[in-house]
Formats: C-alpha cells, sequence, structure tokens
C-alpha cells in the first residue's frame, strides 16, 4: 500500500518504505454524530475529527536516522505554520489535515528507532478520489491557455456537442469546473443541469467554479482571481452536484474546458 504525506509546499513524506512504518487501519475507522429534533434523529453530520496514527521511524546509522527525523519534523510544522493543510494519501485517494501531534516511544534507547503516536486533524473528514475529465475544442486552440498538465483524458468536439462523464460514486458528487478563454458567456450542461456564468474571458483568462465552496472566479492572465459569483445564471441550483453514474454533456464545443469529480468517502476505498 503507497501511504503517504504532502505538505501545502508539496514536500513528501513517504509513510511505508524501509524506514518509516505507519500502522494505517485507523485510517479506516469513522462515525457521524446525530442531530436530533423532538428526540428523534433527524440527519447525521461530522465536524473536525482527530485520528491516532502510529509511525515507526529507523534507520542504519544514526545520521540517517537523525536526518529522517529532522525532515519529518520540518515537512508537517510547515503545514501548522502556515495553517495550510497537507494530505494524507493512501494510494491515489487522499485526506486533507494537519498532523498536529507527536508523542514518541523508544525514542532515547540509545538505537535508532523510535515510534511516533502522530495525531492528525481535520476539519473535512473525508477521503477524496479524484475523477478528472478534459474536453477540447475542435479544430481550435490558443497558446495562452493554463492547462492543468498530464492529468486529464481528452474528449473532442465539434460544434453543439453531446457526450457524457462518468460519476463513479454512489452518491451526488461535488466537482471543480475550470473554463478557458477566449470565449464569451461560456455554458456546460452537465446531467441536464446548465453551468452558465455571463462574462467575457480573454485569451490566457479561465474561469473557475467549485461546488464544494460555492464559489466562481475569473483568473486574469496575470493570475489575479475576480469573485465572478454575482455573474453566475440566476433562477437555478448552480452548485448542484452531479448525480451518480452516466451523465450527458453539451456545449457548443468552441472552448476548452476541465472537469473534476470528487468521490468523497469517510473511508478509503478498499482498492484505492
Amino acid at each position: 500500500m503507497d501511504v503517504y504525506y504532502i505538505n501545502h509546499l508539496n514536500e513528501r513524506i513517504a509513510l511505508d518504505s524501509d524506514n518509516i512504518i505507519i500502522q494505517y487501519q485507523e485510517l479506516y475507522d469513522y462515525s457521524w454524530d446525530c442531530e436530533t429534533t423532538s428526540d428523534r434523529i433527524s440527519g447525521f453530520y461530522r465536524d473536525s475529527v482527530t485520528i491516532p496514527v502510529a509511525v515507526t521511524v529507523t534507520a542504519d546509522t544514526d545520521e540517517e536516522y537523525f536526518s529522517i527525523l529532522e525532515e519529518f519534523y520540518a515537512i508537517i510544522s510547515k503545514d501548522i505554520i502556515s495553517v495550510v493543510p497537507g494530505r494524507l494519501y493512501i494510494g491515489s485517494q487522499y485526506l486533507e489535515c494537519y498532523i498536529s501531534g507527536d508523542l514518541k516511544r523508544d525514542a532515547f534507547m540509545g538505537v535508532p528507532i523510535q515510534v511516533k503516536n502522530l495525531t492528525i486533524v481535520t476539519d473535512r473528514p473525508m477521503w477524496i478520489i479524484e475523477n478528472p475529465y478534459a474536453f477540447h475544442s475542435y479544430g481550435v486552440s490558443s497558446s495562452n491557455n493554463k492547462r492543468y498538465p498530464g492529468k486529464y483524458p481528452c474528449r473532442y468536439a465539434n460544434g453543439m456537442s453531446n457526450t457524457y462523464i462518468q460519476n463513479p460514486h454512489f452518491t451526488d458528487a461535488n466537482f471543480s469546473l475550470v473554463i478557458y478563454g477566449p470565449v464569451t458567456n461560456p455554458m456546460v450542461s452537465i446531467g441536464g443541469q446548465n453551468y452558465l456564468v455571463n462574462i467575457v474571458l480573454e485569451a490566457g483568462e479561465r474561469l473557475e467554479i467549485d461546488s464544494r465552496t460555492e464559489t466562481v472566479a475569473k483568473i486574469m492572465a496575470n493570475g489575479e482571481a475576480v469573485n465572478a459569483f454575482h455573474n453566475r445564471a440566476k433562477g437555478t441550483t448552480f452548485f448542484k452536484r452531479i448525480p451518480p453514474g452516466r451523465q450527458a454533456v453539451t456545449w457548443t464545443g468552441k472552448f476548452d474546458w476541465d472537469l473534476t469529480i470528487y468521490e468523497e468517502r469517510s473511508e478509503p476505498k478498499w482498492n484505492g
């Protein structure tokens, strides 16, 4: 199992290696709190969650051992200092979190071995699998578009296009939608839901829609973000999640756009 932690600066700790070994079974545990109305359960929710995880650090030499410990401390501390979460990965799925505590055992025995009882905290207690798609205009391209490199399969369009995406989750899923200029008043329809924003995007600009934060932002060519929330189409559930299964996709085919479907789970996927 490939288990690792990446801080917000993209610095990585391998947690399933020759020198660092994690006992990760606790990561599969979860619980929900319930809301009650008139002494009956009316809903469930999850707030911040604390997860205890044990990690053993060892090495062949003292020099290597101390180097691993110092690097480990530096990587997790940068997130705490900046108050920006990192990501704990099991395979391709991740939990946005902090490593906020490190209670040590067997650390002062004169041998290069240490058991770290780590405290993992998160205010988004969901394991996330990203399912990305890329849609390209047919016969039209812009060298100024800033794409997310190397992640997305391709879908092509010519004119008013009808194609599809697949939400592999068993329930409605959050998503992020990125539309690239040049385009005026772009609209994408997914599963019969129209995502229309009345805005002009020049070449090198993009529009970012995120259902998790319910935000719409125009990213200028210089990287400046401009709030475009009030440019969205009114009178619809604009941030409606994508239903499970195969969903029809329609757009003019005259602009490029990316879609990421977020499969969110209380426990990691067993074959993830």
